[in-house]
């Protein structure tokens, strides 16, 4: 039963190891994007940002009123 144990983890530890022989080796490759592409990116970015903002402002706002109500009411 030990044997089996080892066998199965080495196994493991062999697929593990190919995986990552496999993504290393696969690399990436990038192509170049047009500088129109950059900028919609980069204010996508910003409206991302904002609407996050607004969503946290959005839950104080509900989370101080529903305060007030449990404190007052």
């Amino acid at each position: 039963m030990k044997m089996l144990n080892v066998s199965r983890r080495r196994a493991k530890q062999l697929v593990n190891s190919g995986v990552a022989v496999a993504a290393v080796t696969a690399g990436a490759a990038y192509a170049e994007l047009p500088a129109s592409v950059a900028t919609e990116i980069a204010s996508v970015k910003v409206d991302i940002t904002t609407a996050g903002g607004l969503l946290i402002g959005l839950a104080v706002v509900a989370m101080g009123l529903r305060w007030v109500k449990a404190t007052f009411f």
